[in-house]
């Protein structure tokens, strides 16, 4: 459900960017970010009480939207309601950001917060005790050049990029949140997740502006990471590559000359850069589980090939479709428990 609040003591932002051969080299906003008043706070609130969700994604700018208030109310929702609530960080003062489900920060945010200094390699025991302390489930902190590392639960990883052409990095925070999110709405894993945080990551900060994730793009990365699977399978079925008594280096050295992409846990970790396929269970060499990924990859690709036929207009129309049959079915069902839970007269 759509809103619009109007805030007659402030104006729109207006975003200024300065380039310099195509590369961004300084940023500024003509705003006011004074902290919205308690009659736009309550606005605000009443029309959240009003709509149904299970998920929350907020982008704390330091605007002086995401008030106190709003804050708490959210955390109130968590504790009643079970909702989700996915942040990207701004303020100084970890209390501020307890008992919410994900927080985003990256790694400058993170060390203020948690009031530290680390390098981009030093997060995984202050992540864990962060966490605990102020009960959030999951952290990811985006690294910039140096990837993304999370921590879900006990399970702490740390997945490198190869971004080095960096343009504009505008957008680049919320591009990795809509991943995030995407990610968890799917069920996906915390690896799978860094992973193309990292991916749309480096789309974003190769684009100017910002980039906007299409469902082709992550058909795209999908087509990628079983492409390659079924390429490293079948070289090996086709003696073309021998794994067999073999050392590891030597392995990590072959992949890299056939232009296997590294996706390892750390940036300098060498022996774990290939684990994706390395550590791939023996059945995968299976004829079954072979043509498995063969079928998924066809379907991906026919997928892939069907969306890049579709303008954007229709591409997203499809979507609006699509979301409009799942959401009158969401509020179906609520309104059916709503009549359950009705006293009988």
């Amino acid at each position: 459900d759509n809103k619009c609040i109007i805030d007659n003591t402030r104006p729109t932002t207006t975003k200024n960017r300065i380039f310099v051969d195509k590369k961004l080299v300084s940023r500024f906003d003509i705003e006011k970010n004074h902290s919205i008043g308690g009659n736009i706070e309550k606005q605000i609130i009443s029309h959240l009480e009003e709509i149904c969700y299970e998920t929350v994604i907020i982008s704390d700018y330091s605007k002086g939207v995401i008030t106190d208030g709003i804050l708490n109310y959210f955390r109130e929702c968590t504790h009643k309601k079970g909702i989700k609530v996915f942040i990207d960080p701004k303020r100084k003062n970890p209390h501020d950001y307890r008992d919410f489900y994900l927080i985003k920060p990256n790694l400058k945010e993170f060390n203020i917060l948690n009031g530290s200094n680390l390098k981009y390699n030093e997060l995984d025991n202050d992540l864990a005790v962060y966490a605990e302390k102020y009960n959030n489930s999951n952290i990811i902190v985006t690294l910039s050049e140096f990837g993304v590392c999370g921590l879900s639960g006990s399970q702490y990883l740390y997945k490198s990029t190869g971004v080095d052409d960096v343009i504009d990095v505008t957008g680049a925070g919320d591009t990795c949140l809509a991943i995030i999110v995407y990610c968890y709405t799917m069920k996906l894993s915390l690896s799978t997740t860094l992973e193309m945080c990292n991916y749309f990551g480096e789309k974003a900060v190769r684009t100017v502006g910002n980039y906007n994730i299409s469902k082709r793009d992550i058909l795209e990365f999908q087509l990628q990471m079983i492409s390659y699977k079924v390429k490293f399978i079948l070289m090996i079925v086709d003696k073309k590559l021998v794994v067999n008594n073999k050392k590891r280096s030597e392995l990590e050295e072959e992949l890299e000359e056939l232009e296997f992409p590294k996706l390892g846990k750390s940036k300098n970790d060498t022996d774990k850069s290939y684990n994706y396929l390395l550590s791939m269970p023996i059945y995968n060499l299976t004829m079954e589980k072979i043509e498995e990924l063969k079928k998924q990859e066809k379907d991906k690709q026919d997928q892939y090939d069907t969306l890049g036929k579709l303008s954007i207009e229709n591409m997203w129309l499809n979507e609006l479709n699509k979301l409009e049959k799942e959401y009158t079915k969401f509020l179906d069902h609520k309104n059916k428990m709503n009549e359950e839970v009705k006293p009988k007269v």
